[in-house]
């Protein structure tokens, strides 16, 4: 089978720790050119893959197979809607586009020309996320009730020379971390009935969303959980990274999945498949006890591992056809909830 030959949109953050050491290590894909403006950053690392100064210049390459988009928002609706138009498949880092009318578009041109578009949700992949999915499809907790998922952040000031905190398309927490805590919850429950949002601004000079509380109300497979989604930049005291309660007992989650940290640092190279199944992740850092009088067991699990996805190198799944549109219904849908509570970010 030949290589996927790829192309990296840009190689800031994104391209060097979520794109670029997975490609490179999954025998199935072949980092063919990284597209830096003007300095060369990849090639230490990347000597193989050709620089390339500019996106047209990515997706005029003959060969290249796959693109992948993983440029600012506001971007992603014109780069990907001209890599669909030159031949190439193409991979859309979250969030897919700003709107549902873009999206629905794209969806509509990738399959007039046969190719695949899909949407980079790495966190999908997370450890933690990969156990609580454990902990649900063996009904550890029994009948769940509850489930809530944090992405807690404190920066309380306007990070300066990015362009997250521009007010531009895309910018904002609901589109950064919003995103996948959304998809997380889609992808464990089904899609809502209905979604209740308050978006805010409270950082002061702030130009972007920077506070969010969701309920996803009555999803398709299991219409009585009852589902919140937050994140803040103002969150300085620590709050868990998932909770879940059940009739049976609950699991709590503190930390984060460490692999974004890892790469950032450089461990990347050499990556071997994990040894450990999530189940043996939960027997090796999850332990039970009762409390007192109630009958009940909890799961209290602190700084768990990503044992399980340390290897997932790229992944071509997200949400094709109708689901990619529909899943960007629901997250519009979101924002024109904030909108009508007086958030002043465009949709």
């Amino acid at each position: 089978m030949d290589k996927i030959r790829t192309g990296l949109a840009a190689y800031g953050m994104s391209g060097r720790v979520f794109h670029a050491p997975f490609i490179s290590t999954n025998p199935h894909f072949e980092l063919t050119a990284v597209t830096e403006r003007s300095k060369e950053l990849s090639r230490e690392k990347y000597p193989d893959a050709c620089i390339v100064r500019s996106f047209g210049e990515l997706i005029g390459l003959e060969g290249l197979d796959l693109v992948v988009i993983n440029t600012p928002d506001s971007t992603h609706y014109e780069y990907a809607r001209r890599a669909l138009e030159a031949g190439k498949h193409v991979v859309v880092e979250k969030p897919f586009t700003t709107t549902v009318a873009e999206a629905e578009e794209l969806v509509a041109l990738a399959a007039s020309r046969g190719l695949t578009l899909s949407v980079y949700q790495n966190r999908r992949w997370d450890g933690d996320f990969l156990t609580v999915k454990e902990i649900l499809s063996k009904g550890l907790l029994g009948h769940l009730v509850e489930f809530e998922s944090t992405f807690p952040r404190y920066r309380n000031f306007i990070k300066p020379n990015t362009w997250k905190e521009t007010g531009q398309d895309g910018g904002g927490l609901i589109y950064n971390l919003g995103a996948h805590v959304i998809d997380q919850a889609v992808q464990l429950f089904g899609m809502p009935e209905a979604v209740f949002a308050d978006i805010a601004t409270l950082r002061k000079d702030s130009k972007v969303d920077d506070y969010f509380i969701i309920h996803l109300l009555r999803p398709s497979k299991a219409p009585e959980v009852k589902i919140t989604l937050k994140s803040s930049y103002l969150m300085c005291a620590s709050e868990p990274r998932f909770v879940l309660h059940g009739r049976e007992g609950s699991y709590v989650k503190y930390g984060f999945d460490p692999q974004e940290a890892a790469l950032t640092e450089g461990v990347g190279g050499g990556l071997k498949a994990p040894a450990m199944g999530s189940q043996a992740v939960i027997d090796a850092v999850a332990h039970r006890h009762r409390h007192a009088g109630h009958g009940v067991h909890a799961l209290h699990v602190v700084g768990l591992g990503a044992i399980d996805a340390l290897l997932v190198a790229f992944e071509l799944s997200g949400f094709l056809g109708r689901e990619l549109a529909g899943f960007q219904a629901l997250f519009n849908a979101i924002l024109l909830v904030g909108v009508a509570l007086g958030f002043g970010g465009g949709v």
